[in-house]
């Protein structure tokens, strides 16, 4: 009897279930769509200046065409909006937007700390509420004049 017992009381008790775990939160999606977010770039563009459309036309005008431009996304860096692009010589430059000079500088602060050790052969320049990044393929010092030369026309913006 005793035995029926134990197991009478398990049945009725050990065995119920467990209650139900709060439900998980939604998870963040794997992925954003990049689209929408270079929309909304867009469409949220700053007011500092120079935009970086006068900046690559004043290349155009004074230095060295930028080919291949296209908008990237300006978020890594803090900002409103970038284009980037490549000269004839094979620098890279990339011209983002911001809504003051301080918030250029803490984008190329941020640009330094996210990037500085990964990319080499960087030129980083502010000028009101833009940051200019020049990248060099190489070490070669002609690349380096080049890069000074566009950071001058830059910086007369």
């Amino acid at each position: 009897m005793r035995l029926v017992r134990s197991l009478l009381l398990v049945v009725l008790f050990g065995c119920s279930p467990a209650p139900a775990p709060a439900p998980a939160p939604a998870p963040e999606p794997a992925h954003r769509d990049l689209a929408a977010d270079l929309a909304a770039e867009a469409a949220g563009r700053a007011g500092a200046g120079p935009r970086a459309e006068d900046v690559l036309a004043a290349f155009a005008r004074d230095h060295d065409p930028v080919a291949g431009t296209m908008q990237v996304l300006a978020r890594p860096v803090a900002a409103r909006f970038c284009l980037s692009g490549r000269t004839s010589m094979g620098l890279g430059v990339v011209v983002c937007e911001y809504d003051s000079e301080d918030a250029a500088r803490r984008g190329r602060d941020r640009s330094e700390r996210l990037f500085g050790r990964a990319i080499r052969n960087r030129t980083l320049a502010v000028r009101r509420g833009a940051l200019l990044t020049l990248t060099r393929p190489t070490d070669d010092p002609a690349l380096a004049l080049e890069a000074g030369r566009m950071v001058g026309v830059f910086q007369t913006l």
